[in-house]
């Protein structure tokens, strides 16, 4: 049983505990005030690596709604730097080529699932655009500008 000390006020206990205890579970059951393994959202990309799709979720298999975009959409290098696409969800490929025409300096070599990852070396400074050939119209683009 819990016993008061003479110098704290009645009101204080009566209403003071309950509230701190509320909001501590309400913290605990939000998901607030620890450091857990996990957060909520999509991740950032490794340096040099643009995600392909994902979910809203943030993670392989989860089911919340499809990103049709790429992570980041423009990325700079300089000359000489492979970059990696890594396919975060379904459903997409990659080609080079300005708009929604391939100009066949880079491919996935058609749709591809999550899990998949290609890699190309850019050795010319330069603007290489690149899209999804099934969410082009969706504008699913992204441009690699690499520096001399």
């Amino acid at each position: 049983m819990f016993h008061r000390p003479s110098f704290l006020p009645r009101v204080f206990i009566s209403f003071r505990v309950p509230t701190l205890v509320g909001v501590a579970g309400l913290l605990l059951f939000c998901g607030g005030g620890g450091s857990g393994g996990s957060s909520s959202g999509p991740q950032p990309p490794p340096p040099n690596t643009i995600f392909v799709g994902g979910t809203s979720g943030g993670g392989y298999g989860d089911t919340g709604t499809p990103i049709l975009a790429f992570n980041p959409v423009n990325l700079t290098v300089p000359k000489g730097t492979t970059v990696t696409w890594d396919w975060q969800s379904g459903g997409h490929l990659v080609d080079s080529g300005p708009g929604c025409a391939a100009d066949n300096q880079f491919s996935s070599g058609g749709v591809k699932s999550a899990g998949f990852s290609m890699t190309h070396t850019f050795n010319t400074a330069g603007t290489y655009p690149f899209f999804c050939g099934v969410h082009c119209v969706s504008n699913m683009k992204g441009t690699i500008t690499v520096t001399p």
